[in-house]
């Protein structure tokens, strides 16, 4: 199809939003009599609101700075333009409403009659205008109508709540012009359009869409009137940088101004809100941000507090309040709608497509079980540029209780494939609640929820509104009946661990329906429950107690009645770790200490009864004693010194299997007397000094006992005889040399050493020295 024919909706990132200040009789155009205080108020507190020479109200909006990166409008990097001259879609959100919301995609003839052709300021000459492109050719490519469909998607779900028909099917002039207040069919046409004309016409090319405000349905300021000539709106989508989900956003503001909203701004920019997080109102300045929203000015600097959605639903064919919103579309409270009154789809799910209109509605079905199968509810958004965000419970049969819920937290993923729109994260919900109950009822409840308990720097539930598509799990079907028992059990262990095998056969009946599975209890860990393989690998097995293991069938109607059961067992082992032995000594005694595995050296659970301990270095013949098993030691007294003993210790243990019975031996030496010294080089005392001789030595074996001490004999010499003999103190076992005071004369020294067994022979004599 041509771009220069026919409609679709877009929405845009930003508007010039035009408003008739004082429109006259339902027949004629507004007057300039005078400006309303609502008009004032706006002109006062918004400075992107003008008047012009007729006394109308409009708005000039910037068009966006481009996304990090783009320079200009972009073609969508995930559509393919390979296939031409395809026909616009035909889409329609509502195709019972009255109240009609065209998207117009392939062009327009702007009639003399429309008011944007009317100066003097800024207009749009009448003529032909083309439509909405990608690539710049005349027709459409599948990648344009993909866009079409994904921004007709995003608008229609932000209107879901409301009667209007969003469509992308013109419904020609007479369906969107209200003529009287008995005339039930209005509405507006948005024309997204790449031509270049009409926005340098309009606003120098400096802005992304343009609208009259508050003119959909004719009411303003309390007067109804003709609409004829501001049916039309706006959407400049060479603005939006190829983005389908930003077209969508500018759109929705767009048709937001015929509806009578104003503006949200903030802190940093009084006339459009940039957002936070991942969350923009539609209001205010439409960006890449996931999650767009109606807002009553819950952020933090809002500007505008206007009620966003009870405004939008005061469009009605009354002009009062709610009525353009529609009716509930299901039950709620104590009257939930029965899910399973549907039949099944093909994938055995009750699928019901409903909306969320408001922080007030929720949507509750019920459901009553014939089996005891997992009850798994899904409920799922339309994905880009989604608004609503879901919250699902599975409550008790009285509603009472929530047996299972969710609400993922609220995010966006900065990569979306096709789209520079950022693509909102955890906005769908899934439950499950198992098992179920036969004969039981559930419910199942849907509503919109916000993020966070601060709407200023997350979001309230006031604007999570739209259209989901819930799926609730029905029971499996039943074909024949339960299964028979399996067939013959059998279990092995595995010598010397804690692990067998327990294996079965097919059963000989199914149940006229194919087995899924078995379930096996009895061992280890509880419960287990299986695949159709016909072993199980046991775990866990505690040495020493038998286990009774059952094996049950199952098939899609149950378990089976009765099972084939075997018995498991792995038999107690000893260790293979010896125990630990070890010797300290006194003088001529020596204790003997020793100690059992630990438990995690033990895993056969070996139980010990009592020692043994041998050796053959006592007396003439072996001596084998049996300690108890509670013994860890044992003193022998009155050995010999320097003798080596031998002892062997082996343990007795209370085991199945006794294959390698540990055992640890010790040989050691009693320690003796230490060797006599050996006497080192003696000094003469210094002339005319205190009369002294050094005597010196060094250290030979200790006999196996640390040296304690050492003693010097000095001898003195006249002609060549011993006349006296004199012992020092002990001196410190690290002594290797002694300076005595000893009468003049001459000496020789000799030395002893001390360990804890006794003293040693003395060493030699040292050579002759003088005492002086």
């Amino acid at each position: 199809m041509s771009k220069s024919a026919g409609a679709l909706v877009v929405l845009s990132l930003f508007a010039v939003a035009l408003s008739p200040v004082r429109p006259a009789a339902a027949d004629q155009a507004p007057g300039d009599s005078g400006v309303s205080p609502r008009v004032e108020k706006i002109l006062a507190a918004d400075d992107t609101a003008h008047l012009d020479e007729d006394g109308f109200l409009y708005y000039v909006d910037p068009a966006p700075e481009p996304p990090a990166g783009l320079t200009g409008p972009q073609r969508s990097p995930g559509f393919a333009t390979s296939e031409a001259g395809l026909a616009i879609p035909v889409l329609n959100s509502r195709s019972s409403s009255t109240h009609t919301i065209f998207l117009d995609f392939d062009g327009i003839a702007l009639s003399a009659g429309s008011d944007w052709t009317v100066g003097p300021g800024d207009t749009i000459a009448a003529g032909n205008y083309t439509g909405f492109t990608l690539d710049g050719s005349a027709d459409f490519s599948q990648a344009e109508v993909d866009f079409i469909e994904k921004t007709w998607r995003i608008v229609a779900e932000k209107y879901a709540p409301f009667d209007v028909n969003v469509t992308t099917v013109d419904p020609g002039q007479a369906a969107l012009t209200r003529t009287a207040s008995n005339d039930t069919e209005y509405g507006v046409q948005v024309v997204v359009t790449n031509d270049p004309s009409p926005v340098t016409q309009i606003c120098g090319n400096s802005c992304a869409g343009i609208a009259f405000g508050g003119l959909f349905d004719g009411w303003l300021d309390g007067n109804l009137y003709n609409t004829a000539a501001y049916t039309v709106a706006w959407v400049f989508s060479s603005k939006t940088f190829g983005s389908a989900q930003m077209t969508a956003h500018t759109a929705a503001h767009e048709i937001g101004h015929t509806l009578g909203l104003g503006h949200d701004g903030g802190t940093a920019n009084p006339n459009y809100y940039a957002g936070h997080a991942n969350w923009i109102p539609i209001m205010g300045l439409t960006n890449q941000k996931a999650v767009a929203q109606f807002s009553k000015g819950e952020y933090a600097g809002a500007t505008n507090q206007q009620d966003d959605l009870a405004e939008i639903a005061l469009n009605g064919d009354t002009h009062t309040a709610g009525s353009l919103l529609l009716a509930d579309d299901y039950g709620s409270g104590n009257s939930p709608t029965a899910i399973d009154a549907l039949p099944p789809d093909a994938q055995n799910n009750y699928v019901i497509d409903g909306v969320i209109s408001g922080a007030s509605d929720d949507d509750l079905f019920s459901v009553t079980r014939t089996c005891t199968a997992p009850l798994v509810a899904t409920a799922t958004g339309i994905g880009s540029g989604q608004s609503l965000d879901i919250e699902l419970d599975i409550l008790s049969a009285d509603g009472s209780t929530v047996l299972a819920s969710d609400d993922e937290p609220s995010g966006q993923n900065t990569s979306q494939p096709g789209d520079i729109g950022y693509l909102p994260t955890g906005l769908d919900a899934s439950a499950t609640y198992s098992p179920t109950t036969s004969g039981t009822t559930y419910r199942v409840r849907v509503e919109g929820t916000g993020a966070g308990a601060d709407p200023s720097v997350g979001y309230s539930d006031y604007g999570s509104i739209g259209q989901y598509h819930l799926t609730v799990s029905a029971c499996p079907v039943v074909v024949g009946t339960i299964p028979g028992a399996p067939g013959t059990a059998t279990a092995a262990p595995n010598a010397r661990t804690t692990t067998g095998t327990v294996s079965w056969t097919v059963p000989a009946s199914n149940g006229g329906s194919p087995i899924t599975g078995y379930t096996v209890t009895g061992l280890p860990g509880g419960t287990k429950t299986l695949g159709t393989a016909l072993s199980h690998p046991a775990t866990g097995l505690v040495p020493g107690e038998t286990y009774t293991v059952s094996i049950y069938a199952r098939n899609a109607n149950g378990l089976s009645a009765t099972a084939a059961t075997t018995t498991l067992g792995v038999d107690t082992w000893v260790p293979s770790v010896k125990p630990s032995l070890s010797v300290s000594t006194s003088k001529l005694n020596a204790t003997l200490r020793w100690a059992d595995v630990s438990a995690a050296d033990n895993p056969g659970r070996a139980v010990l009864t009592g020692w043994t301990l041998s050796t053959n270095n006592l007396g003439a013949t072996p001596v084998t004693l049996h300690p108890a098993a509670s013994a860890t030691s044992l003193v022998l007294n009155g050995l010999t010194a320097g003798k080596t003993y031998t002892f062997l210790l082996r343990p007795s243990y209370l085991a199945e299997d006794q294959a390698g019975l540990p055992s640890r031996s010790l040989t050691f030496t009693m320690p003796r007397k230490p060797s006599a010294p050996r006497i080192g080089t003696a000094a003469s005392g210094a002339k005319r000094g205190v009369k002294n001789a050094v005597a010196r030595w060094t250290a030979t074996s200790n006999g196996g006992s640390p040296i304690t001490g050492y003693r010097v004999i000095a001898s003195k010499i006249v002609k060549g005889k011993v006349v006296r003999t004199a012992t020092s103190r002990v001196l410190p076992a690290s002594a290797r040399s002694f300076v005595w005071r000893l009468p003049g004369g001459s000496y020789k020294f000799r030395v002893v050493a001390y360990n804890a067994i006794g003293a040693s022979p003395a060493s030699g004599y040292s050579r002759l020295v003088v005492s002086r």
